[in-house]
């Protein structure tokens, strides 16, 4: 069970990851500029990065 929590967990931060660039690049780069857009998008990828690699190393211990 706790295998798939953390499955489940991976896979909902992939999607999270890509949600988040569509829409700091569409929703966001049309409102606020493409400054901030690109920034939101970076930031959110980062984000989501992180907590598939916090996700993953959980697994190996």
């Amino acid at each position: 069970m706790r295998n798939f929590l953390k499955s489940l967990l991976c896979v909902l931060a992939e999607w999270m990851a890509m949600a988040c660039v569509y829409l700091g690049l569409t929703v966001i780069l049309q409102i606020f500029g493409p400054k901030v857009g690109i920034y939101v998008a970076v930031c959110a990828l980062g984000i989501a990065i992180l907590l598939l690699a916090w996700v993953r190393t959980e697994d190996k211990e």
